[in-house]
């Protein structure tokens, strides 16, 4: 299928031989074909570089560009820079897209024009696809607040990589003191997209295949240091603020999904290979953080929405840290 409409598929690379061509072959195997693919080299020291090459003189359709290291946004920032397409599609390069990816994005941007089409994922791991694990309610919206407001708090992830953005959305912003920030980086820069956005369509396809990989930062159990870094968090509630689109509701639910995300960070500091006084002194730290402080301590106003998890909840509210370790050994040990 061809149409009017040309996607940038842009694709950060950075040390993923293993897997970047399976991700190149899904943007290949697309059954819409106005597309052009940019491969940026974000300074990788394994055959990465030398594999996009190989693509790149075979496929007049793709792009490849090689940079020194500085991170996952500026190597997103400069792709943005390099396409020239009227919507873009960010892919991780370990990751994948099905094949009609772009002909279903077609489709849908027909329909209404829109700016942004927010759209789901299937996850694999080990070889095996396994559905979304939470669905997205299909509608069209035209109103900026509403729209903000569903891609906060109604979607379940707000990932960069479920996002079809219209060119013009993406502004000359200046990333550069954030170019530090592995985590959270997504969260941070589709702000500029729900920013710009007048138009939008929610669709419930699993376009996108999440691939989870052993070593990755869902499973680092083997890290001898928990990194604190709330810069995104901050910068979201600051922007939600002061978008002013919010009811009282609305924060009380966009707060219960961020205390489930903090109680996840608690799991993960007291389950890495650490002392038990150096799990305590970053209990310390997160209790001290600001976006803790100022606005996750006024604590949940559904507690259905942790589940068996508001006991790790309540013991790191009341500083209760010796039995909080225990029980995440005990938590990590049954649920390995």
């Amino acid at each position: 299928m061809n149409g009017d409409i040309k996607f940038s598929v842009l694709v950060p690379v950075y040390n993923v031989m293993e897997y970047v061509e399976e991700c190149i072959q899904s943007v290949l195997a697309q059954t819409y074909s106005n597309y052009e693919l940019i491969l940026v080299d974000d300074g990788s020291t394994d055959r990465s570089g030398i594999i996009i090459d190989q693509y790149s003189k075979q496929y007049p359709q793709i792009k490849t560009y090689h940079k020194m290291n500085k991170g996952l946004i500026h190597t997103r920032r400069y792709a943005i820079d390099q396409a020239d397409g009227d919507y873009y599609v960010m892919l991780d390069s370990d990751d994948m897209i099905e094949k009609n990816c772009l002909e279903i994005l077609y489709i849908t941007i027909k329909r209404h024009n829109c700016d942004c089409v927010f759209y789901n994922r299937k996850r694999l791991i080990k070889g095996k696809y396994i559905g979304a694990e939470k669905h997205i309610k299909e509608e069209y919206l035209s109103n900026r607040s509403s729209i903000i407001r569903k891609a906060l708090i109604d979607i379940p992830y707000n990932s960069f990589c479920l996002k079809c953005a219209k060119s013009s959305m993406y502004s000359k912003l200046d990333y550069s003191k954030y170019y530090h920030i592995s985590k959270g980086e997504d969260a941070l820069q589709s702000l500029e997209l729900l920013s710009n956005c007048n138009t939008a369509e929610f669709i419930d396809n699993e376009l996108y295949i999440y691939r989870m990989r052993m070593g990755s930062i869902c499973n680092p159990i083997d890290q001898t240091d928990y990194e604190i870094d709330f810069t995104v968090r901050e910068k979201c509630l600051q922007f939600i603020v002061e978008q002013n689109c919010f009811t009282e509701e609305d924060m009380n639910r966009y707060r219960d999904r961020y205390i489930k995300f903090y109680i996840d960070q608690i799991i993960l500091a007291g389950s890495l290979k650490m002392t038990v006084q150096k799990k305590k002194e970053v209990y310390k730290e997160l209790r001290s953080e600001k976006y803790y402080t100022d606005f996750l301590s006024k604590g949940l106003s559904n507690k259905n929405e942790v589940g068996t998890k508001i006991i790790i909840w309540f013991l790191f509210k009341h500083k209760l840290d010796t039995l909080l370790i225990m029980i995440i050994s005990a938590y990590r040990y049954f649920t390995r």
